[in-house]
């Protein structure tokens, strides 16, 4: 009858230790999944912040050749 008990025992353990190894695993998927929805909106924000820089650059040379233009000087630059 002992090792019923002992055996019982064990049983019970791992009645709540599989349990606890799916929570476990449930948690690492999560934590999973919060990494790399950290890397989609760093990505995301990282794709924005380049389209701003472009843009700038863009309108900043439509500036200045708008100014080469309006001074004449693009003169030099029309005949190369």
């Amino acid at each position: 009858m002992e090792e019923v008990k002992t055996l019982s025992l064990k049983l019970i353990e791992l009645q709540v230790a599989i349990p606890r190894t799916q929570d476990a695993g449930k948690i690492h998927e999560q934590l999973m999944m919060r990494g790399q929805h950290m890397q989609d909106h760093i990505s995301a924000e990282n794709d924005k912040l380049d389209k701003r820089n472009r843009t700038k650059i863009s309108e900043k040379n439509k500036s200045e050749k708008a100014q080469i233009h309006k001074d004449g000087s693009s003169n030099s630059f029309l005949k190369q």
